[in-house]
């Protein structure tokens, strides 16, 4: 039944530990296991992919064809190459599917009155174009889309109040999922290790977490936090954090790691007793769900993050972890401190956070998704 559905799925890359990459690699994945047919479209930039992407090599085709996935004037010209490509390859799906917001407008454009078009928003770039010149064609756009899936509550809170809750009776809430893990390693002795994953920008807390170490290093001097990911040593915002480092006298405390191998990162959830993602609302910029706090959890480690943005959904407040308002040092800081006490029940909340991310399982998560179908 299921190789009689064809699916065209647009995303913009498959290669990359981004969230785009991560998420469009589950969901390719998940319609492979059950057998549906995909014609998958990613950019030219993304060749040599297959590898990435398990599964019966009989049901899907990958096509590095795109070249309009960047904002900007060039659109104007690398639009309609996408297009005439894309067209033909699509003539025979049944549902065209759009993982990422760049490639919205193709999609919609290419869709035919017999196609299905279901759509996903993940934040930030959820509300690009629908503000100043654009927002009435991405209006009309998104009016050709049959279902918009967020990624999170707070995602759809952003997007509909961007629209005026134009588009309300075709949003559904589908939360990320984490693919099982492959590790046979046993749980280690946690140490007062803090951990934070991701780019280095001012969106994901960085600033509020090293303030709030400040406090916690007077009570907990062998508290260390490790900070894992890309940085560009020129860019201002990861000055301002060394300066403040250096300036608190962390530096015995705070250390950065850049990018570290998946073994490595496993190791450091192994040991690690909380993750922190005090993410923060900049702008139109905010945090669509917060992938890190589920992978943690399934290596039983709890984590902290921010009220009003995707974190909500990521965590279990009390649970899996713990919700703390934006920019509050002093907040995090309570948190960390009773996570390192001694008199903290950390076996039981650990067991709890595995439990959350289990409850998470793309196997089942991805229910929801089959449910479009039908």
């Amino acid at each position: 039944m299921n190789k009689k559905v064809k699916i065209a799925i647009f995303c913009t890359g498959l290669h990359s530990h981004d969230g785009w990459s991560r998420y469009s690699r589950s969901i390719i994945t998940q319609y492979i296991k059950r057998g549906y047919q995909l014609e998958i479209f990613i950019p030219q930039s993304q060749k040599n992919t297959r590898e990435m992407i398990h599964g019966d090599n009989s049901l899907f085709r990958i096509h590095p064809i795109l070249c309009s996935q960047k904002w900007g004037k060039t659109r104007v010209f690398t639009f309609p190459q996408d297009f005439f490509k894309v067209k033909k390859l699509t003539k025979d799906c049944n549902i065209i599917f759009c993982l990422t917001e760049p490639f919205l407008l193709l999609c919609a454009l290419v869709k035919t009155s017999e196609q299905k078009m279901f759509h996903t928003i993940h934040g930030t770039y959820c509300n690009y174009g629908l503000s100043g010149a654009y927002k009435n064609i991405y209006k009309k756009v998104l009016a050709r889309v049959d279902k918009i899936v967020a990624i999170s509550h707070y995602t759809k809170k952003r997007f509909l109040s961007s629209v005026n809750n134009q588009f309300k009776n075709k949003i559904v809430v589908i939360p990320n999922g984490v693919d099982p893990i492959e590790s046979k390693e046993e749980d280690k002795p946690k140490e007062n290790f803090l951990l934070m994953v991701g780019a280095i920008k001012e969106r994901k807390g960085h600033r509020e977490a090293i303030y709030a170490m400040e406090r916690v290093v007077k009570n907990f001097p062998d508290a260390k936090l490790f900070i894992i990911g890309k940085f560009d040593k020129s860019n201002s915002y990861y000055l301002e954090i060394k300066k403040c480092i250096s300036e608190l006298r962390l530096n015995d405390h705070v250390f950065f790691k850049g990018r570290v191998s998946e073994n490595m990162l496993i190791d450091f959830y192994l040991r690690t007793k909380l993750l922190l993602a005090p993410s923060l609302n900049v702008g139109r910029d905010f945090e669509g769900f917060g992938l890190t706090h589920l992978e943690a959890n399934q290596y039983g480690t709890i984590t902290l993050g921010s009220k009003e943005c995707g974190n909500e959904d990521a965590i279990k407040d009390e649970f899996s972890g713990f919700i703390v308002k934006q920019r509050d040092p002093q907040a995090l800081a309570d948190r960390i401190e009773q996570v390192l006490d001694s008199e903290f029940d950390h076996n039981t909340f650990s067991q709890q956070a595995k439990t959350w991310a289990k409850h998470h399982s793309w196997d089942i998560i991805f229910e929801k998704y089959l449910e479009l179908l039908s």
